[in-house]
């Protein structure tokens, strides 16, 4: 959590100036490991939040250690106020894990 911090704090700008993006710890993101095509993976769900601004959602993360001793990460943030949430999130959450890293 603290690595993904530290990259939406520096990639990802808030909507003010000197704002920006963090995980909302009031309610703890979850986290699993799996297996996929023969590489272990750690899913992460969770809260985003703005610091400095307004604005958040739910975000998946999927962390895959490859083979080669490299990480591959793909990050999904979902922002989309008066809007239910649930079918949106099932689909990040399958486009997170369909990725496939070479």
């Amino acid at each position: 959590i603290t690595d993904r911090d530290a990259l939406l704090r520096q990639y990802f700008e808030g909507p003010q100036d000197k704002s920006h993006l963090t995980t909302e710890m009031l309610l703890p993101p979850v986290q699993a490991f799996d297996d996929a095509h023969g590489v272990r993976r750690l899913s992460t769900k969770g809260l985003f939040k703005t610091v400095g601004g307004y604005g958040g959602g739910p975000f998946v993360s999927v962390r895959s250690f490859l083979n080669n001793g490299s990480i591959g990460t793909a990050d999904a943030l979902l922002f989309a106020p008066g809007t239910s949430k649930n079918r949106l999130r099932m689909e990040l959450d399958l486009i997170t894990a369909s990725v496939v890293w070479e």
